[in-house]
């Protein structure tokens, strides 16, 4: 099964995300994101490099739901405003602890080349229309709309 797909969306990018389990669904989010951006994660393992040290992100909050819209905005955020990509990803886990959601991740910050840049798709927001992380015969899912 596929990890993340782009779906039609009037005037705006959707995007369905799947996984085994969350910290999976997660990590295809991140990866589905990417794709959204510029169209194939084979430019991002191409123009940057592998080897760069990782960078520590970690986000916390009350629901999953949540925290998917706050680690998404933040991957935007970097992209449209910093001009920054969160990748390779070297570790990604979602943990719930004390009532909240935990999500810890590894990856280096790295600048995006200029030829990157001239690619990139505008995403103006990660939206909760619509958003609901469900578990369904072992499966997360979720789906994300994103205003551009």
């Amino acid at each position: 099964m596929m990890s993340f797909r782009q779906i039609e969306h009037t005037a705006d990018l959707g995007l369905e995300v799947f996984g085994k389990t969350i910290s999976e669904l997660f990590i295809n989010a991140h990866a589905g994101f990417y794709y959204l951006c510029f169209g194939k994660l084979e430019l991002l393992s191409q123009l940057l490099p592998s080897s760069a040290r990782p960078d520590l992100l970690r986000l916390s909050e009350p629901s999953r739901e949540d925290l998917l819209i706050a680690f998404l905005s933040e991957l935007n955020f970097n992209v449209q405003v910093r001009k920054t990509v969160f990748f390779p990803l070297k570790s990604l886990t979602v943990e719930q602890q004390n009532g909240a959601y935990t999500l810890q991740m590894e990856a280096p910050r790295q600048m995006l080349p200029l030829e990157l840049q001239e690619q990139l798709t505008e995403i103006k927001a990660v939206t909760y229309h619509g958003l609901q992380i469900i578990q369904k015969n072992g499966q997360y899912a979720a789906t994300i709309i994103f205003d551009i």
